[in-house]
């Protein structure tokens, strides 16, 4: 089974190509710290243009089961802009 962070970078560059304009993910904020993803947030054609971090931690559950844990992961919505010229920015949802 591939590893969530494969699948993802994966979905994205695979966005990238088709998608026109925006493309927006919801990921865990972890998602930023990696070497393999380097070159695709460095990418100028498809920038990343701004990362909406939420506040507080958002719960998600599996199956709408509650989990012990749940709540215990920080996400954050990444949103690239093919037209976007600049340095990434971040914002917060307040929650």
């Amino acid at each position: 089974m591939m590893a969530y962070w494969q699948l993802a970078l994966d979905f994205v560059l695979k966005a990238k190509q088709q998608s026109r304009k925006k493309i927006a993910m919801f990921l865990k904020t972890v998602w930023l710290e990696s070497e393999s993803r380097y070159d695709m947030f460095q990418d100028t054609e498809y920038p990343l243009k701004t990362m909406y971090q939420f506040s507080k931690r958002v719960t998600l559950y599996k199956s709408g089961v509650k989990m012990k844990n749940s709540g215990m992961i920080a996400y954050v919505w990444y949103v690239w802009d093919k037209d976007y010229e600049g340095k990434p920015t971040i914002e917060w949802i307040k929650g």
